[in-house]
């Protein structure tokens, strides 16, 4: 149990299940000095009742939510909207939105530089034009997204130079194709080459 007199500057509970209201109230009492959270696949504990008390975490520089599918999208961009020193967000599998992006690259916010949304679902070709914005993320992870096509990775590439990591694999749009030597050159094949030129010392994952 936390020591409501100590304050903690981090949290882990990746992966444990704790009752929402538990989970709320440790959050709940350490909020003003939290600046990691980890509550990456804690899917059946976080709930919309512990999403609100990370609003109320103003320092937050860290933030796990990978696979917390029961935080709504609403509450998600509340959560994104206030923390605004953010610079590492895991939101794998989470209910991302269009406008859950636009609010990581508003101007009056300190820049995210590892964004790793894999498999998240809602969003379109509106949030990937908002992350074409965020020109300091290091690291993008895009993988099993339908929003993912080759003109949609080209964006990003020619507009983050500063990535060293991005996965945009398993995205079912995508072009066919496998990454061999020999032969004729395939559509996949093709983009990486074209990635590759545009981020010649980035890791790329197609």
């Amino acid at each position: 149990m936390c020591d409501p007199d100590r304050d903690l500057r981090g949290v882990c509970f990746r992966g444990l299940k704790f009752s929402d209201a538990l989970m709320s109230n440790l959050i709940s009492m350490q909020a003003a000095s939290l600046v990691k959270v980890d509550l990456a696949e804690c899917d059946h504990s976080v709930t919309d009742l512990v999403a609100n008390e990370l609003s109320a975490c103003p320092m937050l520089v860290e933030l796990h939510l990978d696979g917390c599918m029961r935080i709504s999208e609403g509450v998600l961009l509340s959560v994104v909207s206030c923390c605004r020193w953010l610079v590492v967000l895991a939101l794998s599998g989470c209910n991302v939105t269009d406008d859950v992006l636009a609010a990581l690259v508003s101007p009056n916010r300190r820049h995210v530089h590892t964004l790793l949304l894999g498999g998240c679902q809602g969003i379109s070709s509106k949030g990937i034009e908002s992350l074409c914005v965020a020109r300091d993320l290091h690291v993008l992870k895009l993988s099993q997204s339908d929003c993912v096509t080759a003109d949609a990775a080209l964006r990003l590439a020619s507009s983050l130079r500063s990535l060293r990591v991005l996965d945009i694999s398993k995205c079912p749009n995508m072009p066919k194709g496998d990454l061999s030597t020999g032969g004729e050159v395939s559509p996949l094949e093709m983009l990486t080459r074209q990635l590759w030129e545009l981020l010649p010392s980035t890791l790329i994952s197609v």
